[in-house]
């Protein structure tokens, strides 16, 4: 392939890999008619049966269209960081194959929705944890500002943490704003990279 065309096909590779897990769950948002962000967490909009735990009120005010949405979102989602990851070097370099690695954990989120547990929480839980130590490692070995991948990192850590926090009832709220701090970063950067020649 010419030097041109894989440039063009990594530019959209990496935007679509930004953007497309938003796309999906605000989609998914919209149709449930249900999701709060002080309540939920993000993977209830794909398994309203166990985000309700048997409620029958609970799971009728819900439009369980919203699980597909968001489980095949979160599939596609997957399969494209995994693509860009490899336009990036993956698997020769580190921070691209562990890129690679948390777009499977991603597409896996989506393949084991809430009631498969434990592999449903473990690979969330692989996943917001990948996803940011591949940012810093493209600040400390690769091709972007070590003071924004360690940023833009930090951000996704204190996410995770308040994700934990929020799972253990410390925080009170739902796990959705804090799931999204731990991703958005993430999405930045692979806009960021995108965009950025010789990334």
């Amino acid at each position: 392939m010419e030097a041109g065309s894989t440039s063009v096909l990594r530019l959209v590779l990496g935007l679509a890999a930004g953007v497309a897990p938003w796309v999906f769950i605000a989609a998914a948002i919209i149709v449930s008619g249900c999701f709060s962000f002080l309540e939920n967490a993000l993977s209830d909009l794909g398994d309203w049966a166990a985000a309700c735990g048997g409620d029958a009120a609970c799971l009728s005010s819900c439009n369980r269209l919203s699980e597909p949405l968001f489980n095949y979102g979160l599939v596609a989602s997957g399969v494209l960081i995994v693509l860009y990851s490899l336009a990036l070097g993956a698997p020769g370099r580190v921070y691209a194959f562990l890129l690679l690695l948390s777009g499977v954990f991603l597409l896996l989120v989506g393949v084991f929705p809430e009631h498969a547990r434990p592999w449903h929480v473990l690979s969330a839980f692989l996943f917001f944890l990948s996803a940011p130590t591949a940012v810093l490692l493209s600040g400390l070995r690769g091709p972007v500002p070590l003071p924004l991948a360690a940023g833009l990192a930090a951000l996704s850590y204190t996410g995770l943490a308040l994700t934990i926090a929020s799972k253990m009832g410390v925080l009170g709220i739902g796990m959705a704003v804090p799931e999204i701090i731990v991703a958005a970063p993430a999405s930045a950067w692979l806009i960021y990279t995108a965009l950025r020649p010789g990334s």
